[in-house]
């Protein structure tokens, strides 16, 4: 029927409107934090039927959200860097003690892989302070083991595809940058928006 086709131009549409929207606010880097709230927040919107203008909602939501979210960014960001640090200094050294050091760290930074999944997502739903979203955060992940190991596949899957060949890898960034970022925050927000729906 026309109305249905319609309405899948019209997703179509909303997504890459959405993915551009997130590619540009991304560009300064700092701002990945409220990028990444205002996508989530948008496709949250988008799965609850509330489309409205998605261009200006998208950029109503980064300004609102933008010092929190910049906050968390940062924090997140701080705490990767020092997982890497970590896993550079253990790798000089060897023995026993390295592999355990090593062990213990590589479940900590899938903890904070598994953290980067709600936090997001969570302050564009919530409105909590800083700490509240990071302790938040990190309880849903452990709360919800099947839905976080989703939520990591999807993003794996999705890397792993994009990088499965040199050749297939040109194709996979122009993806990315026209409905890629989109695609994948609607699968994801689709299972956080029901775990989101017990708490509200």
């Amino acid at each position: 029927p026309e109305g249905r086709l319609q309405n899948v131009f019209e997703w179509v549409r909303n997504i890459a409107l959405l993915n551009i929207c997130f590619v540009l606010s991304c560009v300064p880097v700092f701002t990945i934090g409220a990028s990444l709230t205002a996508l989530s927040s948008m496709s949250l919107r988008l799965l609850r039927g509330e489309e409205g203008h998605v261009f200006k909602e998208y950029w109503q939501s980064f300004r609102e959200n933008f010092i929190q979210s910049t906050r968390l960014w940062l924090i997140l960001l701080v705490i990767g860097l020092w997982f890497a640090v970590d896993f550079w200094a253990l790798n000089q050294l060897s023995g026993t003690l390295s592999f355990a050091l090593k062990f213990i760290l590589g479940t900590l930074c899938l903890v904070y892989i598994a953290v980067l999944h709600y936090v997001f997502a969570y302050n564009a739903r919530f409105n909590d302070s800083t700490w509240t979203c990071l302790k938040n955060s990190l309880i849903l992940c452990g709360s919800h083991l099947l839905h976080t190991f989703s939520l990591i596949c999807i993003t794996f899957l999705s890397l792993f595809a994009s990088l499965y060949s040199e050749a297939f890898f040109l194709r996979a960034i122009f993806v990315w940058l026209v409905l890629g970022f989109g695609a994948v925050s609607l699968l994801q927000c689709f299972l956080l928006s029901r775990i989101f729906a017990r708490y509200e």
